[in-house]
């Protein structure tokens, strides 16, 4: 940006030779003379000042007895001045010149990144309804606007990033999950999920307990029915005493490391932190281990017994 307004308003690179190197920079520091691009060789000191700066610096170097030479005069000022006779070519250039500027103050491109089942055009139109298109005037846009007023307005994201780079926009978005269908919302049950049909488990997302399959398993519809009716699975014990913290009341412990090979343990209360580290093994897809959950959550207890009872 620096270099496009130096050219606009015209720049001098000016040379200093021998020891006046050195005084010219202390001057240029002590009377707070503009300067820049200062590069030192063996012989000579280059340095660059404005058109406007050039003045004072070259009555200063007089008065300090400084020799200085112009190497060259850059910008737009000196070719105006070069081709003074030719008034259409620098009024085109000088058109030209703030086209281009004016082109980098707009959005010409934008980027959406992080949707997957939302078509970028959907999140096109959003953004073109809360302030940012293609055509967008960067300086009058508050990001932090735009980002607000289009969460506010699209219940798909969950989140949005808008990051200017130049005359580019990229727009990062998170899609909103939806949670998954509730049964019985009325009740506040734990309610084991039996397949309907034969397949294979894409994903599974546990919200409270451990989940007897996981990504990858096949199950059969009404497996757990289906499991009972071919033998596999004999009894199923809810335990849901307490032991105690003293080693030798182990009752509880010790009755689920005795249950058979072919039955299931249903867990209940903070008894189950006594006995909880025992690897029982599985009964095809399912652990022999089943936490129901704590004290007050008795009731899902009770009612995976009745759906049992009733199923057998």
């Amino acid at each position: 940006m620096y270099k496009l307004i130096h050219c606009i308003f015209g720049y001098y690179i000016v040379s200093v030779s021998g020891p006046d190197a050195v005084k010219m920079l202390n001057m240029l520091t002590q009377r707070r003379l503009l300067y820049w691009n200062v590069v030192r060789t063996d012989d000579r000191l280059l340095f660059r000042c404005s058109l406007f700066t050039m003045e004072l610096i070259y009555l200063a170097a007089a008065d300090e007895g400084i020799d200085l030479t112009v190497e060259k005069a850059v910008g737009l000022p000196f070719v105006a001045y070069k081709y003074r006779n030719r008034l259409g070519l620098i009024v085109g250039t000088l058109a030209g010149l703030v086209l281009i500027f004016a082109s980098s103050l707009v959005v010409w491109e934008i980027q959406i990144t992080g949707n997957r089942d939302i078509d970028a055009e959907v999140i096109m139109k959003k953004l073109e309804e809360n302030s940012l298109s293609v055509g967008t005037f960067i300086p009058s846009l508050d990001v932090k606007k735009t980002e607000t007023a289009f969460l506010l307005s699209f219940d798909g994201i969950s989140s949005i990033s808008v990051n200017i780079k130049g005359t580019y926009a990229c727009v990062d978005v998170i899609e909103r999950k939806s949670p998954p269908e509730t049964v019985d919302t009325d009740t506040d049950g734990i309610f084991n999920v039996v397949a309907s049909e034969d397949g294979i488990i894409t994903s599974v997302e546990a919200i409270r307990g451990i989940p007897v399959v996981s990504a990858g398993d096949t199950v059969l519809a009404g497996e757990v029915v289906q499991a009972v009716k071919d033998g596999a699975i004999k009894h199923f014990f809810l335990v849901g005493g307490c032991d105690g913290n003293r080693s030798s009341r182990s009752y509880y412990r010790d009755f689920v490391k005795a249950a058979p090979a072919d039955a299931l343990i249903l867990t209940l209360a903070c008894g189950k932190y006594r006995f909880n580290d025992l690897d029982l093994g599985k009964i095809g897809n399912f652990p022999r281990l089943m936490d129901m959950g704590q004290c007050n959550d008795a009731y899902g207890a009770i009612k995976v017994a009745l759906a049992l009872a009733e199923a057998f």
